[in-house]
Parts: structure tokens; C-alpha cells; sequence
């Protein structure tokens, strides 16, 4: 799965419900748009998303963060992802997450396409903050 997040001002995540231990004959590599539809992913937040040829793009200039959150839950899971930001923007996947009204709260990987460059970071999406920022 490629993202690309062309928005400098757009905090766009994925999110991936996470659920108890699946047996490991039940494990596969499957792509997570061609399982699930596309169209039956969740948005949460004011930007746009789009997946074509194989690549989900986010874009939008927004002053909150904005999501785009599975249908499905994910027991034990391997994610591999390209990711492609524009220089100064800030993305992210959310992992172990849930929607609690229109926001999403849990941890969050970061991609840091800022300076600042925290890519692998962990946030705690509207708890905490920072777990690890990797300042320094």
C-alpha cells in the first residue's frame, strides 16, 4: 500500500482496529484495499481521501486532524507501507485506536514531514501527547 498526503496542513492518519491475537494459520499478506472496500472505509474530519491504481492519496487545508478509519478489526498484524509526504506536512497511523464521537483517540506512529522529522515518534492521539518524540 502506497499513502501520498500532499497537504502541508493536514494531519491525515490511517487507523487500524486492533483485536485480540489471531492464530497464526488465519495470518496472510493481503493488501488492505483490495479486503475491503475502499468505499467502506470511515472518515472522520473535513479532508479528502481517494484510492486509485493502488495508492491512497489524502489531501485537504484543515485546522483539525482528520482520519480515515477501517471497517474491519486487526488482530496480530505485520503493516508494510510506503509513504510519500510533502515537505512541512504531518501524517500518521493510528494503531490500538477507537472513534469516540467525531475524533479518534489512541496511539499514533508518526510521519514527520516537518523539520522537526519525528517520523517513528509515538503520540497518544487525544490523550497524553507525546509517549516518545524522538527530540533530540
Amino acid at each position: 500500500m502506497h499513502i501520498l498526503h500532499p497537504s502541508p496542513l493536514a494531519a491525515l492518519c490511517i487507523l487500524l482496529f486492533i483485536a485480540p491475537m489471531a492464530q497464526a494459520d488465519q495470518l496472510s499478506d493481503e493488501p488492505l484495499f483490495t479486503k475491503v472496500s475502499f468505499d467502506q472505509w470511515n472518515k472522520v474530519g473535513p479532508a479528502h481521501f481517494d484510492f486509485s491504481e493502488g495508492v491512497l492519496h489524502g489531501w485537504g487545508r484543515f485546522p483539525r486532524n482528520s482520519f480515515l478509519v477501517s471497517p474491519q478489526q486487526y488482530r496480530d498484524f505485520e503493516l508494510k507501507v510506503d509513504v510519500k509526504v510533502e515537505a512541512g506536512s504531518n501524517s500518521g497511523i493510528q494503531i490500538r485506536s477507537r472513534v469516540v464521537n467525531d475524533h479518534v483517540a489512541g496511539y499514533q506512529l508518526e510521519i514527520d514531514g516537518s523539520e522537526r522529522a519525528w517520523s517513528g515518534g509515538l503520540y497518544d492521539e487525544a490523550g497524553a501527547g507525546w509517549v516518545q518524540s524522538l527530540e533530540g
